[in-house]
C-alpha cells in the first residue's frame, strides 16, 4: 500500500484512507469470489471507493500546484481507458439504479500431468456458489490413472454486461493500479516522498496480490476422494539471509555479507542451499518440501509446501508458478525428499513411488528465466536413528517436466 513520509500531515492525506479501503475491499471481493452474494457486495463497495479517489483529489485541489493542468493530463488518460470509463458508469448505476447485471462462466479442466490442461468452458447461473457447481460436474470416459492422481479445477469468471470482455476482479485491479499511480503522482506534485509498503514493487500500480488471479477464482477437487483441497503454503521472507536461529540450530555458515558484496550465480546458490538442506536433513531426520523464489530486488521468499501425494503436487506447482508470476521472480529453487528408482522396462508407466526397489534421496532443482537449469541429488539412508547421506550427483539441463508450469510463466512474460 502507498504511504508517504508526512503521514497525517500530508496535504492530500484524505485520499490515503480511500486507497486502503480499495485494497481491503478488493481482497474481500477476491476471497468471496465463489459466493455470488458476498462478491456482489464487495464488488459494489470497491467500485464506489475507486470512483471517490478523483473526487477527493478535486476537493483538495488547492493543495496541488497547477492542479487544472496537472489533472487535465490524467483526465485524458482516464477517458482513453475503457475500464475507467466503465467505472464511472458502473458507479452511477449502483448508486441510482441498483446492482450491475453480471454474467458467470466456469472453465473446467483436469490437472493430471505437468502440461497445460485442456478445458471446457460454459455459462452457469450467477446465483450458484462455485463449490456447488463443481460438486455437480460429472466427468465421463476418464481413465483410472487420471482418477487416481488428477485434480478437477473449476475456475469461475465474473463479467458485467456493460464490460463483457474484462473479468471483474481484474478490472478492479487495473483501476486500483491506475488510482495508485495517480495518487503517487499527486504526492510528487506536492513534493512529498512516497513508498509502496510491498515487496516487490507494484506492477503497473496494482499491488502484487492483484496479479495472477486464478487462485481466487478457482476451486479444486481431488478426483480420487471427491474432497475439496487447497494445499498449504507457508511464506517466509528472508531478505538478510538465513535467520540466526536456523544458523545456530544447523551450524550454518554466514554467507550473507559475501552474497551482498558479490551475488552468487544460480549454480552457486544451488550449491549453498543444497549444503544447508543436507545439514537440516541430518539434524531433523527429514526435510520439508520448500520452494525458494529469487526476486528482482534482491529479496528472497521461501514457500513451505505440504503436498501429500502426486495429485496435490500438480496443484502445488501450479500455485508456485502463480507466485513466480505475482512476485516477478527470475530464479527458482525446489528442494525436497524424493523417491528414486531405475526405470523398469516391463512397467514403463510405473513411478518411483510405486517401485519395490525405490530409494530415498534429497533433491534440488534450480532454474532461471534465462534458461539456466541445475539438478543436485544425494541418496540417503536411515541407520540407527541417524541419517547417512551419500555423495552429491550433479546434472545440467534435463528439462524436468515438473518445472514446466514455471517455465510457462516466464515464456508468457517474454511474449
Amino acid at each position: 500500500m502507498i504511504s508517504c513520509v508526512s503521514g497525517p500531515a500530508c496535504p492530500i492525506f484524505p485520499v490515503h484512507p480511500r486507497l486502503e479501503d480499495i485494497s481491503r475491499l478488493w481482497v474481500q471481493a477476491a476471497e468471496s469470489y465463489s459466493d455470488p452474494d458476498s462478491f456482489r457486495t464487495n464488488l459494489n463497495a470497491c467500485i464506489q471507493s475507486l470512483r471517490s479517489v478523483t473526487w477527493i483529489l478535486q476537493k483538495n485541489k488547492s493543495m496541488i500546484p497547477d492542479f487544472e493542468v496537472w489533472y487535465g493530463g490524467w483526465q485524458r488518460k482516464m477517458k482513453d481507458d475503457p475500464i475507467l470509463r466503465w467505472l464511472v458508469d458502473a458507479r452511477n448505476q449502483i448508486e441510482k439504479e441498483g446492482d450491475l447485471e453480471t454474467n458467470s462462466t466456469v472453465k473446467v479442466s483436469v490437472l493430471a500431468n505437468w502440461n497445460e490442461a485442456p478445458y471446457m468452458e460454459f455459462t452457469v447461473s450467477p446465483l450458484l456458489p462455485t463449490e456447488a457447481i463443481a460438486s455437480n460436474i460429472r466427468l465421463r470416459n476418464v481413465s483410472k490413472s487420471v482418477r487416481d492422481t488428477g485434480i478437477l479445477s473449476v475456475e469461475r469468471r465474473w463479467t458485467s454486461n456493460t464490460l463483457p470482455n474484462a473479468e471483474l476482479l481484474d478490472a478492479l485491479a487495473h483501476a486500483s493500479g491506475f488510482m495508485t499511480l495517480l495518487v503517487k503522482d499527486a504526492h510528487d506534485k506536492v513534493g512529498i516522498r512516497t513508498s509502496f509498503g510491498e515487496i516487490p514493487q507494484p506492477i503497473d500500480g496494482r499491488l502484487p496480490i492483484m496479479v495472477s488471479l486464478s487462485r481466487y477464482r478457482s476451486v479444486y477437487i481431488k478426483l480420487s476422494t471427491g474432497e475439496f483441497i487447497s494445499p498449504e503454503t507457508k511464506y517466509e521472507e528472508f531478505p538478510n539471509g538465513i535467520g540466526d536461529i536456523a544458523k545456530e540450530r544447523y551450524n550454518l555458515p554466514d554467507f550473507t555479507r559475501s552474497n551482498q558484496l558479490n551475488p552468487p550465480t544460480l549454480y552457486e546458490r544451488a550449491q549453498q542451499f543444497f549444503e544447508i538442506a543436507k545439514k537440516i536433513l541430518k539434524k531433523d531426520g527429514h526435510h520439508n518440501h520448500i520452494a525458494v523464489l529469487f526476486l528482482p530486488n534482491d529479496q528472497t521468499t521461501m514457500l513451505t509446501l505440504d503436498l501429500r501425494d502426486r495429485s496435490e503436487k500438480y496443484l502445488g506447482f501450479s500455485r508456485v508458478a502463480e507466485e513466480v508470476e505475482r512476485t516477478g521472480a527470475q530464479a527458482f529453487i525446489n528442494i525436497c525428499e524424493s523417491w528414486i528408482a531405475r526405470e523398469d522396462p516391463s512397467n514403463p508407466k510405473q513411478t518411483p513411488t510405486d517401485s519395490p526397489h525405490r530409494l530415498e534421496a534429497l533433491t534440488l532443482s534450480a532454474i532461471s528465466s534465462n534458461g539456466e537449469e541445475y539438478h543436485l541429488l544425494a541418496r540417503f539412508e536411515h541407520r540407527g536413528g541417524l541419517i547417512e547421506i551419500g555423495p552429491t550427483q550433479e546434472a545440467k539441463g534435463m528439462g524436468l517436466s515438473v518445472l514446466d508450469p514455471i517455465r510457462r510463466v516466464w515464456a508468457k512474460q517474454k511474449t
